[in-house]
């Protein structure tokens, strides 16, 4: 991603037209990607963990697949990251980390008022 960034820059520098479609293709590049292998894990994740560890661990299919999905938004966030600072938008970042990371506080607390904190996943 690094050295792509890099280019990405220069474009920014030389033709904004050109790093607007480059961005967008990175953006578009990354969701059917993370979206594919998110799919791909949903299907096949939890008889996989069933297969391999047996049914006590088959609960924790659930949570490779949480994660999974959630992986796929993590990526797009990174992108963000670096175009705030291609354009020079640091202070937007900060706010943008604290709103997430309260959404994922909130989201974790449901999710364990629901279920139990790690309940689920564990095997007994």
């Amino acid at each position: 991603m690094s050295s792509l960034f890099a280019s990405i820059l220069r474009a920014r520098l030389d033709d904004p037209e050109a790093y607007q479609k480059q961005l967008q293709k990175v953006y578009t590049l990354l969701a059917w990607l993370g979206i594919s292998v998110a799919v791909v894990a949903t299907v096949i994740g939890p008889p996989l963990i069933r297969l391999l560890y047996g049914q006590e661990y088959s609960a924790s299919g659930t949570l490779l697949v949480v994660h999974i999905w959630a992986g796929v938004f993590m990526s797009m966030r990174a992108l963000f990251s670096k175009w705030l600072i291609a354009e020079e938008l640091l202070k937007f970042s900060l706010y943008t980390q604290a709103a997430g990371a309260v959404t994922n506080v909130l989201l974790n607390l449901c999710s364990s008022l629901s279920t139990g904190p790690w309940e689920q996943p564990c095997p007994r």
